[in-house]
C-alpha cells in the first residue's frame, strides 16, 4: 500500500500500511480508481464545457465522487440529511475546521436560510479534512452542552431541537447521555424538543412551548 491522497499522509510523504485516516489497503486501490476515472471525466466535462456545453448531472457525479474519497461528519443520519439541505454549511464547515482545528468539547455555529444550527464536537481525535474522529465521549458531551447553554442563552434562541446526541457513530448509550441533556438544558425557558428517531424526508410536529 501506498497512499498520498491527502495532506495528512504520515511523514508528509505517504501511508504505506494503513493510512492515518483508517482507510486499509482495499479502500485505498478503489479510491485511486475512482480519482483516475474522476479526472478523465472532469477533463472531458472542462473541454465541453469550453464549448459552451453543460451536464449538471455530470458536475454533480464529480463532487459525490470526490466527496466519497474523504472521511467527513455529515455522512450519515440527520447529519447527511443537513448537508443535502443546505450545502453551504457543510463547505462552511471544512473551510472552518481547516482553518481552526477545532478540539474535541467545542461547537460550531452556522446560521442561514431562517435556522441556526450547533454541530457539537463530541467525539475524540481531530476533525480535519482527512482526519477520522474516534468515539464520543461524555465528557466531551457535558462541556458541548455547557457552551450550547451558553450561546443559547446569551443569542436568546427562541427554541431548541436535540437529537440523540453522541449515541449514533459516538456509540455512546442514550440512558446515559439523556440526564446530561436534561441536566444542562432542561430548565431552559424556551422549548426543548427531544427527538428519539431521525426519520428522513418525515416532517416533525412541533407544537406548544
Amino acid at each position: 500500500m501506498f497512499c498520498n491522497q491527502c495532506e495528512q499522509t504520515q511523514h508528509g510523504t505517504g501511508c504505506t500500511e494503513i493510512g492515518v485516516c483508517g482507510k486499509d489497503p482495499d479502500v485505498q486501490s478503489l479510491q485511486e480508481i475512482l480519482l483516475y476515472g474522476v479526472k478523465g471525466m472532469a477533463a472531458y466535462a472542462h473541454h465541453a464545457r469550453r464549448l459552451g456545453k453543460v451536464d449538471e448531472g455530470v458536475d454533480a457525479f464529480v463532487e459525490e465522487a470526490l466527496f466519497a474519497t474523504v472521511n467527513d461528519p455529515f455522512d450519515k443520519g440527520l447529519a447527511l440529511a443537513l448537508r443535502q439541505k443546505w450545502p453551504m454549511m457543510h463547505k462552511d464547515y471544512h473551510h472552518y475546521a481547516h482553518q481552526a482545528h477545532p478540539k474535541p468539547g467545542e461547537l460550531w455555529e452556522w446560521g442561514g436560510f431562517g435556522v441556526r444550527v450547533f454541530n457539537l464536537l463530541t467525539q475524540d481525535g481531530t476533525f480535519d479534512h482527512g482526519s477520522k474522529p474516534g468515539r464520543a465521549t461524555m465528557t466531551n458531551v457535558n462541556h458541548c452542552l455547557r457552551r450550547l447553554r451558553h450561546e443559547i442563552e446569551s443569542q436568546k434562541i427562541e427554541s431548541l431541537a436535540v437529537p440523540k446526541l453522541a449515541t449514533g457513530v459516538g456509540g455512546l448509550a442514550w440512558n446515559e447521555v439523556r440526564p446530561l441533556i436534561e441536566k444542562h438544558l432542561g430548565d431552559l425557558k424556551i422549548p426543548v424538543y427531544l427527538y428519539w428517531d431521525f426519520r428522513p424526508d418525515i416532517q416533525a410536529k412541533e407544537s406548544g412551548g
